[in-house]
C-alpha cells in the first residue's frame, strides 16, 4: 500500500510484491517511496520442548509514501 502525504489519498501500485526503490531528490527536497510503516506476522509452530517454536513463515506488510513537499528540507518539523 503506498500513500501519497500531499493529498492522503491511497496511490495504486502495479505490482504490490515487489518492493519499491525509495527515490530521493535533493533539488525538491522531495522522497518517493518512502517506508512509512511495515506490520509483521510471524507464523509458527509449537515444538514439544517448553518456550520452544519453529518459524515457518514471516509476512510483511510495508506502507509506502510519497512526499513533495518542497520546503521539507528548510523546515525543523520535516517528514
Amino acid at each position: 500500500m503506498k500513500f501519497d502525504l500531499a493529498t492522503f489519498k491511497q496511490v495504486k501500485l502495479a505490482n504490490s510484491a515487489t518492493f519499491l526503490q525509495p527515490q530521493f531528490n535533493a533539488a525538491t527536497c522531495s522522497c518517493d517511496n518512502a517506508v512509512l510503516e511495515a506490520h509483521y506476522t510471524v507464523l509458527f509452530t509449537a515444538l514439544e520442548k517448553p518456550n520452544s517454536f519453529e518459524i515457518k513463515e514471516i509476512l510483511v506488510d510495508v506502507v509506502y509514501g510519497s512526499t513533495d513537499k518542497t520546503d521539507a528540507c528548510k523546515s525543523a518539523n520535516h517528514y
